[in-house]
C-alpha cells in the first residue's frame, strides 16, 4: 500500500537551522583579487518523537572574489557540512548540508551597498537501524535576497562599521516517511510538502583593532554584533529562518584592503534573535594570511555555537 499526501510542515520532529551567507565589506576599496578556503562547524537540534540528538556539521568550504574596478567587487562561497549519530540505541540521524552564494559590491568614500543571492539544501535522515526500511528524510531548500548598506571608518588603529539590511527568504520543505509492515508486501509511504516565505531585517556593527607587525603584515581581531527580527512571514517556521550578518575584514596591509565572501552561521526558530562573532586574522606575507572566527547565537529557545578556521590566498 502506498500512502502519498500534500499538507503543512509536519509537526512530527522539530529542528531549526538557518545560514547566513553573507558578504564580507569594508569600505575601503579592494585593489587585489582573492581566494580562499575554510574548515567550519555548526550546530543541529535532531528530534524524532520523544529522543533528540545534537548534531555538530563540519565540511569545507572556497570563495572567491574579484574586483571589476576601483568601486566594484564580486564574490562567490561555497559551503558543505555533514554529521551522523545516534539518536537512540535503534535510530541513526544524518545530517548533509549544502550551501551557495553571490554577491556584489558598491563602494562610494566611507560607505558600501551589497546585494546578495544565496541558496541552501539541508537534509535530514533519520533511520531505523533495526528495520532499514523505517526512515524519515525531510530537505529544506532555502533561496534568499539579502540587501544592505552601511558606512565603516578608521581612527588610527581602531577600525569600525556599521550596515543595516534586508533579507527576503522562501523555502521549500519536503518530508518523506516510509514504515515497513510485516504484513504487507509495500512499504506505506507519507510525503508532506510546504512552502513559505518571511521578510527580515539586520542591524549590525564591528569593532576591530589592528596590531602593524614587520614589513606589511599585521594582526587585525575584532568583534562584531548582529541583530536580526523577522517583520513578516511566519515567525515561528521550524525550519529555515535566514537572518543576514556582516563583519568587517581589514587586511593589515592597507594597500591591499580586501572583501571576502564567508558563509557564517546560525541556529534559531525565534522571529528576533542576536549573534556576536569574534576573530582573529594574521596576514602571513604580501599574499597569505589565516583567520579564525568563533560566534553564538542567542535566543530564546536556544543558543548555538559555531567556529571556522581559514587560509585566504590575494592575487
Amino acid at each position: 500500500m502506498h500512502k502519498i499526501s500534500s499538507t503543512k510542515q509536519s509537526n512530527k520532529r522539530k529542528y531549526s537551522l538557518s545560514f547566513i551567507i553573507a558578504l564580507t565589506v569594508t569600505s575601503l576599496h579592494l585593489s587585489a583579487n582573492q581566494f580562499s578556503i575554510n574548515y567550519s562547524q555548526l550546530e543541529q537540534l535532531a528530534t524524532f518523537r520523544d529522543d533528540s540528538l545534537r548534531l555538530n556539521p563540519s565540511g569545507a568550504g572556497a570563495a572567491v572574489s574579484f574586483e571589476l574596478s576601483q568601486d566594484w567587487n564580486i564574490a562567490f562561497n561555497y559551503q558543505a557540512w555533514q554529521d551522523d549519530g545516534l539518536i537512540s540505541d535503534v535510530t541513526s540521524a544524518d545530517a548533509d548540508i549544502h550551501a551557495l552564494s553571490g554577491s556584489i559590491s558598491y563602494y562610494q568614500n566611507d560607505w558600501f551597498v551589497s546585494s546578495i543571492l544565496s541558496s541552501s539544501k539541508d537534509k535530514l535522515l533519520i533511520k531505523n537501524l533495526r528495520h532499514s526500511n523505517n526512515l524519515e528524510k525531510e530537505v529544506n531548500e532555502i533561496n534568499s535576497l539579502s540587501i544592505l548598506s552601511g558606512y565603516s571608518w578608521q581612527l588610527d588603529n581602531w577600525l569600525y562599521d556599521i550596515s543595516l539590511g534586508m533579507q527576503y527568504n522562501r523555502w521549500d520543505i519536503n518530508t518523506e516517511q516510509r514504515l515497513h509492515h510485516q504484513d504487507q508486501i509495500n512499504d506505506e509511504i507519507i510525503i508532506e510538502s510546504s512552502t513559505d516565505n518571511s521578510t527580515a531585517i539586520n542591524l549590525s556593527t564591528s569593532l576591530n583593532y589592528l596590531w602593524p607587525l614587520e614589513g606589511n603584515n599585521g594582526i587585525l581581531t575584532g568583534m562584531s554584533v548582529s541583530w536580526v527580527r523577522t517583520i513578516s512571514g511566519n515567525e515561528n517556521q521550524d525550519s529555515g529562518q535566514q537572518g543576514l550578518r556582516t563583519t568587517s575584514r581589514f587586511s593589515s596591509n592597507t594597500n591591499r584592503q580586501s572583501t571576502n565572501s564567508r558563509s557564517s552561521l546560525i541556529s534559531s526558530s525565534d522571529s528576533s534573535y542576536g549573534q556576536v562573532s569574534l576573530f582573529l586574522s594574521y596576514d602571513l606575507n604580501e599574499n597569505w594570511a589565516i583567520d579564525f572566527d568563533i560566534s553564538t547565537a542567542i535566543s530564546s529557545d536556544e543558543n548555538s555555537q559555531s567556529w571556522s578556521i581559514g587560509t585566504a590566498y590575494y592575487f
